[in-house]
Order: structure tokens, then C-alpha cells, then sequence
């Protein structure tokens, strides 16, 4: 357990103290409502996004950019008592990188904790982080944390961390405490419907639906060059009908390119709604606490606790799930306008 206690320490403390943040009051299930979702062609996607002679991705997605871009922003602002506890925060975290926290055993580091109340208080990372440890050395939990990205791995601890914030909150402001409590299971409940099929899911389900499209794609590929090999060699002697024949094979091939793009949009498009739609699903009784709390203002004296602060790290969790949906879109789309244009230019157009 000494191995792991270290990093589950630092990991703790950098989430709840450093980031302190301040809930936003837009609604889960409008942003995901209001995801924009892949056009049906590549001609599409060009058309929608060709603008003062290049690909903008403006057009199609300049309002979903703006849109993430408050609600993170406005994620990241903090009130000034919060200001100066990240400040002090941030002091205590490199004095404990700098003291080596991240090499120490379980001993020295209750040894550390003790001589430095300051870290513990500010962490709360007593019992959820020996919790943790002591789970992080069975091989069986550490594959399946190891197999997660970093969103992930927030989502899948959040059960841990949030005894830590509730154990702060209840420090600071016991009366708040119950809310943490009830956010945290709120949050928990979210991550076993959601995240069993969340974005490795989702990442794993468009790699598998592009490698079965460029799969058939290839095979389809290979009669058309068989049938233009077959072809007499282009020269000042070929006949007409071979000359005809090879401009047939590349309409072809223009065809199967456009019916591959197709595919690929729509299959984005069916594998994110259906994410969309669980998604939606999971957030419901989150979304509603946060609006039946007003984002944290209800509770007298929120602004001056670590409430908001664990609040609002709940819902940036959520949101940049959203955001990573919408990128998965806007991605797709760009490609598929850039072999658009590239059509275009071979037109002369």
C-alpha cells in the first residue's frame, strides 16, 4: 500500500484544493440536447463549412465552441476567499512536492500529515485515500484504472475523492455537508449508468465501425484497380472504349469514396446519439439537484466553503463529456469537408 498512498495523496489534493472552481448555472441536458451532430454527406460538411476560401469549422460549430467556452470559463472563476485558498493551496502542494511526498511510504506519510496539518486539512485525505491505497494493490483494480484516460479515471475515483471533499466541507461548514453527500451519490449514480458505456466505449465503437468501413471500402477497391489493370496500357494507341472504360472506373471509385464518408457520418452520428441519449439519461437527477439548489446558492455561506468548489467540479466532469462528444463530431466533419475540397480542386472548381 506505501506505493500508491503518496500519489492518491497528491491526486486528492490537486483536485479538490488547487482547482477550486464555482458551479455554472447552464443545464446538463440542454448542452447535450444541443450537440451538433455530423452532416449526412462529405458534400455537406463542405458546403456547410467552406468559407472565404477555406474550412471553417465556424459555420457548423462556432456557437457549441462558445457555449463550452463560458461554461468552462465560468467553471474556472472562484470567489476571493476561494482565490486565497488556492493560493495557499498551491504553496502546500509544491512544499510537498518539494518534501518528496511522492516517494514516501504509508509510515512517513502519516508521519508527513501529522507535522504538516495544514495538507491534511486542506486534502480531508485521511481514510478515503488509505481506502484507496489499500484497494490500489490488488493487480485486478489497478488493470482495469490503468485501462481508463484521464476522464475516466476522474469519473471512476470520484467515490473516493468525494469523501475527502464532504470531510472538508464538513470542517468548514457542517450544516452544507449533507449536500456534498447527496451531490456525491447523485454523481456515483451517474457514473454506473453512464460510464460502463462512456467515451473509451464510444472511442471503441467508432475504431471498430471505421475499420469495417475502410475494410469494405478496400476490398471494393481492389475489383476497381483488378478491372483497370486489365485495362490496355493508356497511350497514343489505346482504344476509345479502353479510355472510356477507365473514366467509368473512376466514377466508380468517386462514388465508393462518397459512399465510404457516408457511412462514416453516420455512423458518428448514430454511435454519439445513442451516447447523447444515455448520457441524458444518467445526468437527470444531477441536473435537477442543481437547479433545485441554484448551482450552490441556496445554502447560506456557500460561497465561502469548499461547497461550490466540489459542486462545480462534479459538473465540469459531466461537461467535458459533452465537449468530447461535440469534438468527436467537429473532428469527422473537418475530414470529411477537407476530402471534399480536395474533389473540388481536382474539378478545377
Amino acid at each position: 500500500m506505501k506505493k500508491y498512498l503518496s500519489t492518491i495523496t497528491v491526486f486528492f489534493f490537486s483536485i479538490f484544493c488547487v482547482h477550486a472552481q464555482h458551479p455554472v448555472k447552464f443545464e446538463l441536458l440542454k448542452v447535450a440536447t444541443d450537440i451538433v451532430l455530423p452532416p449526412a454527406t462529405a458534400s455537406a460538411a463542405y458546403d456547410k463549412s467552406y468559407v472565404n476560401g477555406k474550412i471553417d469549422p465556424s459555420p457548423l460549430f462556432g456557437i457549441s465552441a462558445n457555449r463550452f467556452n463560458q461554461i468552462f470559463s465560468g467553471l474556472a472563476a472562484k470567489t476571493s476567499k476561494q482565490q486565497r485558498s488556492a493560493d495557499k493551496s498551491e504553496k502546500l502542494l509544491k512544499k510537498a512536492h518539494a518534501d518528496g511526498v511522492g516517494n514516501m511510504s504509508t509510515d512517513e506519510m502519516e508521519d508527513y500529515l501529522k507535522a504538516n496539518p495544514g495538507l491534511r486539512k486542506q486534502t480531508g485525505v485521511d481514510a478515503s485515500a488509505m481506502e484507496l491505497a489499500t484497494k490500489m494493490q490488488d493487480p485486478a483494480f489497478r488493470k482495469k484504472l490503468e485501462s481508463m484516460n484521464d476522464m475516466e479515471k476522474a469519473a471512476f475515483l470520484s467515490p473516493y475523492a468525494s469523501k475527502s471533499a464532504a470531510a472538508a466541507s464538513d470542517r468548514s461548514n457542517p450544516s452544507n455537508a449533507h449536500v456534498l453527500v447527496k451531490a456525491g451519490k447523485l454523481v456515483n449514480k451517474f457514473n454506473q449508468e453512464y460510464q460502463p458505456k462512456g467515451m473509451a466505449f464510444v472511442e471503441q465503437e467508432i475504431n471498430d465501425m471505421n475499420e469495417k468501413t475502410d475494410s469494405l471500402r478496400e476490398v471494393k477497391m481492389a475489383v476497381l484497380q483488378k478491372e483497370w489493370e486489365a485495362l490496355p496500357p493508356i497511350g497514343a494507341n489505346s482504344p476509345e472504349w479502353a479510355t472510356q472504360a477507365r473514366a467509368l472506373i473512376e466514377e466508380k471509385r468517386m462514388k465508393l469514396e462518397n459512399e465510404t464518408w457516408a457511412l462514416k457520418l453516420k455512423g458518428y452520428r448514430d454511435i454519439v446519439s445513442t451516447s447523447i441519449t444515455r448520457f441524458k439519461l444518467a445526468a437527470t437527477p444531477f441536473d435537477q439537484f442543481m437547479a433545485e439548489c441554484d448551482y450552490g446558492d441556496k445554502y447560506e455561506g456557500a460561497s465561502q466553503t469548499e461547497l461550490l468548489a466540489q459542486l462545480a467540479g462534479y459538473q465540469e466532469g459531466m461537461f467535458r463529456i459533452l465537449l468530447q462528444l461535440q469534438d468527436l463530431c467537429k473532428d469527422v466533419t473537418m475530414r470529411a469537408a477537407a476530402f471534399q475540397e480536395m474533389v473540388e480542386q481536382r474539378k478545377g472548381k
